[in-house]
């Protein structure tokens, strides 16, 4: 069997059997056969890799990477083998403007020589999860062209949210979400975006009928920051699925859904998957999400029609109820009315006596605190003329060595506390008294022998 093996399929078999340590080779031809010689799809299938082996970077004949159809038997890209001695990378590889799709789904990508000065899809800047995903459907749109799919601009979150609840939408504007993780280093990081993710077939069904939500895990701290916005969204068994990736499986789209809130993956492609593979699996998603709706929404009508009907029986219950306790319920309404005005007039009248209580207490206080008035034939006497709310005039000596808050206790002691009025000289512009220190004496403030000042409500 293994002497009719193809050289690129030698090369393909030999590297399946170093991942895997299979050293049955017939085994390992029947695996990478029921896989048509799909290297990341054998690899899936093999149950037997534990989890601690890590993929090496596929060395560099493993850009003729062979996947085979099930009407073909051919290599993938044997004309371009001799050309691809290293793996590019679209950080430091441009890739060519052609990308090309055969009858059977087999990619033919060129890729030129000159530096990629692009910049990558998410840097490691720190940005927002709306910022980071703009900048990458903006980076897609321009590496792999027009054809590039609608990619959700915004946080996981607000991407589940719109794909599984659809706020201000109907049941049946509900969407499954696809998840597209990118990762620069992987080999098929070109080859999927631009040959299958910008195909027409595929990009037009994720338009319609999916919310594709993008992500570069290049990273390391790209992919944890995804693992911990997953965790907060109960999305564990996606996490425990994608950790488990290697390199060379990216990119990957996964299609997403959720059952009793927790969200997992219902089906996925990655690198080495063909247009037609993506294809029907989004179909299928896409009938099965459709199913999924119409029984929600089926529910969702007969709960608004059980709603619907006990709303009814109780409106004809309350009203039957009403009727019997209106009397009744006016009688103690008008009742109960007459006792709270009655108690609110007793508290008003009872805060107002205790108010004018304090208030007179204050003021008392105030009054004989305050130093006897200078005669006017005292030298250094000030004399301030105070007119108060209401147009009421008085006037008040003060001796020059006198400090500022003597004047204000004075109007306090009229009354007007410094919490609800403020005092006004006879500047102009006039300026608030009580912005002044009151610590200072008149002569520090240089206050005039006569002085007209005003008190008003705050």
């Amino acid at each position: 069997m293994s002497d009719r093996v193809t050289r690129s399929r030698r090369e393909t078999l030999e590297r399946y059997k170093e991942i895997t340590k299979t050293k049955n080779e017939s085994q390992a031809i029947d695996a990478l056969a029921t896989a048509k010689w799909d290297l990341a799809k054998a690899l899936e299938s093999f149950e037997g890799v534990s989890s601690d082996v890590e993929l090496k970077s596929v060395s560099d004949t493993e850009s003729s990477y062979s996947t085979e159809s099930e009407a073909s038997s051919g290599s993938y890209a044997s004309s371009s083998s001799s050309t691809a001695s290293s793996k590019p990378s679209t950080m430091d590889m441009s890739i060519a403007s052609t990308v090309t799709v055969s009858s059977n789904d087999i990619m033919d990508v060129e890729f030129s020589s000159e530096p990629d000065t692009r910049a990558a899809m998410i840097n490691g800047n720190s940005m927002n999860a709306e910022e980071a995903t703009r900048r990458f459907a903006a980076n897609f749109r321009t590496r792999y062209g027009a054809e590039a799919p609608n990619f959700f601009v915004g946080s996981l979150r607000d991407a589940v949210r719109r794909a599984f609840d659809a706020p201000d939408k109907g049941i049946m504007d509900r969407k499954p979400l696809a998840v597209y993780l990118y990762n620069d280093g992987a080999i098929g990081a070109n080859i999927f975006a631009g040959g299958v993710m910008c195909s027409k077939d595929v990009s037009t069904l994720l338009n319609d009928n999916f919310i594709l939500w993008p992500w570069d895990v290049t990273l390391v701290q790209n992919k944890e920051k995804l693992f911990d916005w997953m965790r907060e969204l109960h999305m564990e068994p996606v996490v425990r699925n994608t950790d488990r990736l290697k390199v060379d499986f990216y990119p990957v789209l996964a299609i997403l859904r959720r059952r009793s809130g927790v969200i997992s993956i219902a089906d996925k492609a990655t690198g080495g998957a063909s247009v037609g593979v993506v294809v029907n699996k989004l179909k299928t998603e896409t009938e099965r999400s459709f199913q999924a709706n119409l029984r929600a929404f089926q529910v969702e009508q007969d709960r608004i029609e059980r709603e619907r009907l006990r709303q009814q029986q109780a409106a004809e219950y309350e009203r039957s109820l009403a009727a019997d306790q209106a009397k009744m319920q006016k009688a103690k309404e008008e009742r109960e009315k007459v006792e709270l005005e009655q108690k609110m007039k007793e508290e008003a009248e009872a805060m107002a006596l205790h108010e004018a209580e304090v208030k007179n207490r204050r003021r008392a206080e105030i009054l004989a605190s305050l130093p006897l008035e200078p005669p006017l034939s005292d030298t250094n006497v000030i004399v301030v003329r105070l007119r108060f709310p209401g147009g009421e005039l008085k006037n008040r000596r003060f001796r020059q060595s006198d400090h500022l808050k003597l004047l204000l206790a004075f109007v306090e002691s009229e009354g007007f506390f410094m919490e609800q009025y403020r005092v006004w000289n006879s500047d102009r512009p006039k300026r608030d008294v009580t912005t002044f220190d009151a610590e200072k004496t008149f002569a520090e403030l240089n206050w005039p022998r006569r002085e007209i000042v005003y008190v008003d409500e705050k």
